[in-house]
This record gives C-alpha cells, structure tokens and sequence, in this order.
C-alpha cells in the first residue's frame, strides 16, 4: 500500500466530498464564475470583446462608492452579476433569439423566475445534454456511487453530480437549514440548483442573503466536518467561498479539534506541469481572520486514480439503505407513540430498491427524542398544524424545537396547538411573549386596511368562485368575523395535500407568506381557547 492509499484509507467513517466549479470545467468544459458572466456578456454585446472589462471597471467603481471591497473577487463578480442581470432581463423579454425560450419559460417567469437565472440553468443543462460523459475518469467515478461515501456538499448548480449518485439532494442554504438531514447518502446544493432557476446564487442580493447565513449554514455542517473526512475536489485554495465556509467552522472549534481536523481534510489540485510522479503530496495552512488549518494537499494528473482509491473504502451496505435505517429510527424516535423496536427487513437480491427495505434495530427512546426534535424544521410544524399527522410530543416540540425557531422569526409561528396539550405549568417565555388574545396580531396594516367580501363572504363561496392562488388573495382580506375555523382547515389542507412546497421560503415560493399566515391564524383560531 502506496503512501496516497494509505491517506485515503478511511476505517472509521466514510467520507464526504466537497465539489467546486473546477470539477465541471474539468468534464463539460464549463467556465467559472467571470467566464459565465462573460458568456452573458456577449450575448448582448456579440461585436465588443472588451466587454467584461467594461463591466468590471464598474463594478470596481460601484463597490468603492458603496464602501466595499474592490478586491474581493466575491463582491466584483456578484457586482458584475447585477449590472448584467438588469440589461440581460430587459433583453430577454423582447429579444427574438429567445423567442423560443420566452415561450417554454413562460411557467418559470409567473412564478418568479427571472430570465437571467432562467438561462443561466438553460446553459449548464445543453452542457450536461451536450455531453457523452463518455471520460476514463467519470467511469471510475461511477465506482463511489454505492457505498464508498457518505455525502457530497458543492456550490455547483448543474446536475452532473446527479447523474452519477443518486442521493437525497437538498437545494440552497434554506432547504438544508430547515430540513431534517441524515448527513449519509445526501446532497446538499448550497448555492442552488438549475433545477430551481432563483436559488441560484449569483449577484449580490444572493450573496449577501447567503452570507446572513452562514453561521447557521456553519454549524449544520459542523457535525459533518468533525465526523467526517473531507475531500475538496475542484476549488482554488484562495477561492473566497471555501474560506468563507471554513472560517464560520474554524470558529467553532478549539485548537485540539482544529489539529483533529488536520488529518481529515483533504485538497486535490491539478499536478504541476512539469511533474512527472503520478501524485505529489504536501501541506497546505488556510488562514482565517482568527484561526489556521492547515490541510493535506494531493496533487494529481489523472482524478480518475483518486476515485479508485476512494472506492476501496467501503461500507457492508449501500449508503442508500443506510440512509434508510437512519431516517427510519429518526422517525421512531421521534414518534409520541414508539414501539419497543423498529423491524426492517433488508432483500439482498434488490440491492438498488431501498422502498421494501428493513432492518431490526433495538433504539434508547428518550435520549434519542431529544436529540431529533432539536432538528425540525419549520415546515414540519405548519404542515403537522394543519395535517395533525405528526404524533409530536408536546412538551419537547415547545422545549426543544420551538425556541429555536421562535428565536429566528420574531415570534411567527403556529403554537398554539402545542400549547394546548402541554403538560408542565410554567410555559416557557420565549413563548409566553408571543401569546396573544387578538387576531389581528396575525394581519399587518395592508391586509387590515384591505379587508371586504366583494369577492365572497366566507371562504367557501370564494374557493366556488376562484381557483389558487387567486382565492388566497381573497381569503387572507376576508374581515376575521367572515373566517370559519373548519373551513379554513378544509381550504389549507386541500391546497397542501399533493403541494406541500408552497410552505417554503424563498424566490420560487411566492405564496409560503399568506399560506403561514393563514395557518397561524388557523392555529389560533382552533386552539387559542383551550390554552
């Protein structure tokens, strides 16, 4: 065994890879960050190849008049981004080379898209279809894919990855934060997706969003880089993104972890030109504003090595059906009505089809429950309001899931349904605070100022008239004395029942606000009395 083999050789945990725009350059022949607004660039100014240029010289003027700064790559590029995302969009709209776009985007545009992102995704999916795969490399890469590691994490938007690994994928900062992750045959998208055109992370508004972040992102994978080797695959060491990221964690951690850490991270780079060994190896120290890590550096000409290498580690089952276990005894756990164990039975013969899949797994209830609701995510609250399908446990929803999300929205969520059945005397004042005994507190000024029934007197006769989202818009302005508590449950769980996405945040989800809304109001209405 090699001196790389034995780095690689992983025996107490697989690993996760850390994907950057360097790996798709290197298979479809994409380009980075500049090059991509480069390419946009000439869309609209075909005959001047100076343009990029052109840009980036205001940006750089932009950013000191705004007192940022002008030698972050970060804050040029996403700068450039918005000064060609305007002109782009104008363009779009009237320009006849889109004329077939404009047309098939129609969906994505009402729904809050917008035409650079539209076509940004557009891009990277002709690259993906444009391309056999038919690469030495990628063919040793398909030899990861069943159980040989645990997870990837990439600021990628195209769907290479998916081709190869069919892992439970998670889009954007929100989706990762506020869902419930097993941190085991999973992949987190966490600049967005072309799958979803506005989670795209690109101009300035995107970063600084995702910036205001970040410590919450930090700390959701914290779990991962301390139990985990990482392999970063396809990133500059001086990329800002990277540093960004490992900054927020570096501060999390104590100089004896950060040592831990030092045998656990991994940076692949490109081989030098003139060298001629298969692989050179050496170290590599990132500097925070606060802290240093300092990493194993391997370069290599051929990646397809690295995969085989990779490939010899390996788990007694696929990591599909380990996710499955994972996710299962984290729903018994979690469960206000567990059994003493939870049977599954595995069938060798199907080794890709996890969906009859079980196990027999003994699980410690109590401990266990603590640790899971800690890990709710909001979604998950309005939807068991509405559905009451969850069996949570009260007094750990309001003790070990709640404060936390109270914490992050200022008071806006549904808990009066929790309230009701909770069991202890003193109600914690995270909450207590946000109690109220006036609905109105669910309405701000527009909607209170707006409120008629020109289109209905109660929600019933609005939804006979109106289809969603049409009917929403009537109904949140209905005067609260026209609101029936068994119709508004009628009317929330008929919408969410086949679309419970229309409760996430963000671009693509125009109406989560007044659908939250209504559920707050709902909870109220039906549990606010018995508190």
């Amino acid at each position: 065994m090699n001196r790389l083999q034995k780095l690689l050789t992983f025996n107490e945990s697989l690993p996760f890879l850390f994907i950057g725009s360097g790996f798709t350059r290197r298979y479809l022949d994409t380009p980075d960050w500049i090059g991509l607004l480069e390419h946009f660039a000439s869309l609209m100014y075909p005959d001047n190849n100076l343009i990029i240029n052109q840009y980036m010289d205001e940006a750089k003027k932009k950013l000191i008049t705004e007192r940022l700064d002008p030698k972050s790559t970060n804050n040029i590029n996403s700068m450039i981004a918005d000064l060609i995302e305007s002109e782009f969009n104008d363009m779009w709209y009237k320009d006849e080379r889109f004329a077939l776009n404009r047309k098939k985007s129609a969906p994505l545009i009402k729904q809050g898209h917008t035409p650079f992102k539209i076509e940004i995704a557009e891009y990277f999916k002709e690259a993906l279809e444009n391309n056999s795969l038919n690469n030495e490399e990628l063919n040793k890469l398909k030899l990861l894919s069943g159980n040989s590691i645990a997870g990837i994490i990439t600021t990628n938007y195209d769907c290479l990855l998916e081709t190869f690994f069919d892992f439970t994928t998670y889009i954007g900062q929100e989706e990762l934060l506020f869902s419930s992750t097993q941190n085991i045959c999973e992949l987190y998208k966490i600049h967005g997706c072309i799958s979803s055109p506005s989670s795209i992370i690109i101009d300035s508004n995107d970063y600084n969003l995702f910036s205001s972040r970040s410590k919450y992102l930090a700390s959701k994978l914290l779990t991962i880089f301390v139990e985990h080797p990482i392999i970063f695959i396809g990133y500059s060491i001086t990329d800002e993104n990277i540093r960004k990221i490992l900054d927020d964690i570096i501060d999390c951690l104590n100089p004896e972890q950060l040592v831990i850490l030092k045998s656990r991270f991994f940076f692949i780079d490109r081989a030098l030109e003139d060298n001629i060994e298969e692989s050179q190896i050496d170290e590599v120290t990132i500097t925070s504003s606060r802290k240093e890590i300092t990493m194993t550096r391997i370069r290599l000409k051929d990646f397809g090595y690295l995969y085989e290498l990779l490939s010899y580690n390996k788990t007694q089952y696929p990591v599909k059906w380990l996710r499955k276990l994972k996710e299962n005894v984290y729903n018994l756990v979690t469960s206000t009505t567990p059994s003493d164990k939870l049977k599954i039975m595995i069938p060798f013969e199907q080794l890709d089809n996890t969906d009859n899949v079980e196990f027999v797994v003994g699980v410690g209830i109590s401990q266990a429950a603590d640790l899971a609701y800690a890990s709710y995510s909001a979604e998950e609250i309005f939807l068991d309001v509405v559905f009451n399908n969850r069996n949570f446990n009260p007094d750990l929803l309001i003790e070990k899931t709640l404060p936390a999300h109270i914490s992050r929205t200022a008071g806006s969520m549904p808990f009066y349904k929790y309230l009701s059945t909770y069991s202890k005397s003193t109600i914690p004042e995270c909450l207590k605070k946000h109690i109220t005994d006036d609905i109105d507190h669910f309405y701000n000024r527009t909607l209170k100022d707006a409120r008629n029934t020109l289109e209905g007197n109660s929600i019933d006769k609005i939804v006979k008239k109106h289809d969603f989202p049409k009917n929403l818009h009537y109904i949140i302005r209905l005067p609260v004395e026209k609101l029936d508590v068994n119709q508004l449950e009628k009317y929330l769980r008929n919408i969410l029942k086949d679309n419970s996405d229309l409760i996430k945040t963000g671009g693509e989800h125009i109406y989560s606000s007044d659908i939250r809304r209504l559920i707050k109001i709902y909870d109220w209405m039906m549990f606010h009395k018995i508190n």
